[in-house]
């Protein structure tokens, strides 16, 4: 998955796509697959694709990229259940991912749901730090105040 994804940033899609598809018995990589087949106006090719990561793995960030393939092939008010069902499926935003809740984000901004969108982005906010404060336990940081550079440990 990781290697795809170098390769689509380089510009590599055709060599990506193969990637993708090897890998595509994981979940991420089939929805990056279908991603990458969305952006290349292979929507058809995409659903197909992200229907089967949704069966197995019915996450709301991937319900939110069937709801933007959807779209792309005309059908809105479908596209709007989905993008309805996606945010609807989210009882605890602390559960989801920070990646999942950028989706999750964008997708309630579309609907018009800016309660959603401040719960989302609190959730994603409140992930972030605390992965920032776990980097900084046990790391050294220098004191302040004396002049010396020694070293202390952070709490």
């Amino acid at each position: 998955n990781l290697r795809a994804i170098y390769l689509e940033e380089l510009g590599d899609r055709a060599c990506a796509e193969s990637v993708y598809r090897q890998a595509s018995e994981w979940p991420m990589a089939g929805f990056n697959l279908a991603l990458l087949l969305h952006k290349s106006k292979r929507h058809q090719e995409a659903l197909e694709v992200i229907d089967q990561v949704l069966e197995r793995s019915p996450q709301p960030a991937y319900l939110v990229l069937k709801g933007d393939i959807v779209a792309a092939l005309g059908q809105q008010s479908a596209a709007r259940l989905l993008h309805q069902d996606a945010v609807g499926r989210v009882v605890d935003p602390t559960k989801q991912s920070v990646w999942s809740l950028g989706w999750l984000t964008r997708c309630a901004r579309s609907l018009g749901h800016e309660d959603l969108v401040q719960k989302f982005r609190e959730a994603s906010a409140a992930q972030i730090e605390a992965e920032e404060d776990s980097v900084l336990q046990g790391a050294l940081l220098p004191e302040r105040g004396d002049g010396n550079s020694e070293m202390r440990e952070a709490a």
